[in-house]
């Protein structure tokens, strides 16, 4: 091999950008600059798996979503009424097309014949 690379690989230049680090280690390692190059390159990439990863997880809770907004769908296509509470914790009916009737008292109704 040639003398750079084998400064290289005893350590005494960076193994990256060749710039002078010291005396022989008989190892290489990189200079202080690129270490911290290395680490802004990880992190980047760590928190581009972090985005993935949490969008991911949103997909998941939408695709979740759209199941129970597509059962009440069905459930009110059977005639039943659909109850809710508000933020106030009064309960509201809802027909079958989701249009608002009244407060009311009670839980799920039986579906209408």
């Amino acid at each position: 091999m040639g003398a750079l690379t084998d400064m290289k690989l005893e350590g005494v230049l960076c193994e990256f950008c060749g710039v002078y680090i010291g005396d022989e280690v008989s190892y290489p390692r990189k200079c202080k600059e690129c270490q911290r190059a290395e680490k802004e390159a990880f992190s980047a990439e760590l928190g581009e798996i972090a985005k993935d990863v949490e969008i991911a997880a949103l997909r998941g809770k939408i695709t979740q979503l759209e199941s129970i907004i597509n059962e009440i769908r069905a459930w009110l296509k059977s005639g039943a009424i659909l109850t809710a509470k508000d933020p106030s914790g009064k309960l509201l009916e809802f027909d079958d097309n989701g249009e608002f009737i009244s407060n009311i008292i009670g839980e799920i109704s039986l579906p209408r014949k």
